[in-house]
């Protein structure tokens, strides 16, 4: 179904073809069309009226078969954007609730930051200028997230000749830090031991440069192993950003640099003579019938699909999944994924900005994944054949099992958690948290349809990706 028919034009050419004198159907639909994007009430409120006219004209034009397929198909359109209106009504409503929680967040970040300030001055004046941040990295504290990344940008930016940027970095365990300036010191010191709570401090100054493929290159003045892989977890943590990173000190240096998955220079002939190769089998198999038979074939079209558009890794894991269903593969069958212990949070005990955005992100991850399972379902049906259309849905439903694996209680623990005034007791929550929230990532990579869920012969669509990134995140937040 197109969504030409909740336009104008393409209704007045048929009411002008069927010399109707339609105006206020014409109108609701071109009040749609002005609609905001993002204003949800506005949107249900001209589908209301556009579904009020149509029904009205479906009714008397009940003769004009023409006419009254058309206004049936307007009424589909209607009740699905109705649906999609209404969640994004429902998602406005909680995003105002959560913003309200995330700005009592801010209000405690920024009290903290003006503490940490305020001891920063107390340090005494033989400190101040050579130890002390600069005058535009004194808000370190107050915003690691801005800090980092705009130090970052400095480092990017800086020409042959420009004095250094230095480091601060800092590891408490297996944990790392790190706060750049044009001068660090005791400041930057004491904002990493309150980032890294815990005993055993250890410090090593250094400067940051940039570099040839996008790397950047810290060189220390003494060495603190692992701290090119603890870095870097510590910029996906506070700034969401991946950064390639090079961590060193007398000559001898760490890589953590992020790699891409290649592929062969011959792969495409590489998949040509496997999928040759594999063509008879699975001829039989879909011949053969029984319930993997469709399966079988959706998976063997998948990897054409890959193959055509030059992504043979891809076009690879639906033929590994297309030779499994023959019960004999060549290559071993995909084993469940592992799920590898979530690393502590680099801040320590969750504060209340924790609670706040693991709440939003949970509500956001999986409303993106509601709305995209909807996508893929109705790209299906739109590219089956009408007489398999009935056997078709009946199937897709599969997809909608994903959703019930986010159990929303967790909302609930963390809510008492929130409120918890005993250390130890919430302790204890954030630990449930943590387990809960593992298990149900373990759940996600079980499920068989999420191998495919994100890219498949209907398209890519963002499933997995979200609701993995999230529950990734948020064990890690709890886990300690």
């Amino acid at each position: 179904m197109s969504e030409k028919h909740l336009t104008e034009p393409p209704w007045k050419a048929l009411a002008a073809k069927q010399k109707l004198k339609d105006v206020k159907l014409s109108k609701a639909l071109t009040d749609f069309a002005k609609c905001d994007a993002a204003n949800a009430e506005a949107q249900l409120k001209a589908l209301a009226v556009i579904e009020k006219e149509a029904e009205a004209l479906k009714k008397e034009q009940k003769a004009n078969k023409e006419v009254t397929d058309y206004l049936g198909e307007i009424l589909k359109e209607v009740e699905k954007s109705r649906k999609a209106a209404e969640l994004l009504k429902k998602t406005a409503k909680e995003d105002a609730a959560d913003e309200k929680e995330e700005e009592e967040a801010e209000a405690e970040k920024k009290r903290k930051a003006a503490e940490l300030k305020k001891a920063d001055k107390e340090e005494g004046a033989d400190e101040k200028e050579e130890e002390e941040p600069g005058a535009d990295d004194e808000d370190a504290g107050a915003d690691v997230k801005g800090a980092l990344t705009g130090a970052m940008r400095k480092v990017k930016a800086r020409q042959a000749g420009d004095p250094p940027i230095e480091a601060m970095v800092c590891q408490m365990g297996k944990q790392f830090g790190v706060l750049l300036g044009k001068k660090v010191g005791a400041g930057q010191a004491k904002v990493l031991k309150e980032l890294l709570k815990g005993t055993g401090h250890k410090f090593a100054k250094g400067t940051c440069e940039w570099g040839k493929g996008d790397v950047y290159t810290f060189v220390l003045d003494s060495s603190l192993s692992g701290a090119a892989a603890g870095l870097k977890v510590f910029f996906k943590e506070q700034t969401g950003n991946s950064y390639k990173l090079r961590v060193g000190s007398g000559g001898v240096m760490e890589e953590d640099l992020t790699e891409e998955t290649a592929q062969p220079a011959n792969a495409a002939e590489l998949f040509r003579k496997r999928f040759e190769t594999l063509l008879p089998k699975l001829k039989v198999g879909i011949a053969a019938g029984g319930p993997k038979a469709q399966e079988m074939t959706l998976k063997a079209q998948g990897a054409a699909g890959f193959a055509k558009k030059g992504e043979f890794v891809d076009a690879n894991k639906a033929l590994d999944a297309a030779e499994a269903l023959l019960g004999g593969p060549t290559v071993p069958p995909p084993k469940a994924a592992e799920v590898k212990p979530v690393a502590p949070p680099v801040g320590g005990a969750p504060t209340l900005s924790t609670y706040v955005k693991a709440k939003r992100d949970w509500k956001a991850a999986k409303a993106a994944a509601e709305k995209n399972i909807a996508t893929l379902k109705a790209a299906i049906l739109q590219q089956c054949d009408p007489e398999l259309e009935a056997p078709v849905k009946a199937k897709i439903g599969a997809w909608d099992s994903i959703l019930p694996i986010l159990d929303d209680s967790v909302l609930t623990v963390i809510e008492e958690a929130i409120k918890e005034p005993d250390e130890d007791r919430q302790a204890e929550r954030n630990k449930t948290l943590a387990a809960s929230f593992t298990k149900m990532l373990a759940a996600l990579h079980q499920h068989p349809l999420i191998p495919v869920a994100d890219s498949n012969p209907f398209g890519k669509f963002a499933i997995r990706t979200p609701l993995e990134s999230m529950l990734t995140t948020v064990a890690a937040a709890f886990g300690h």
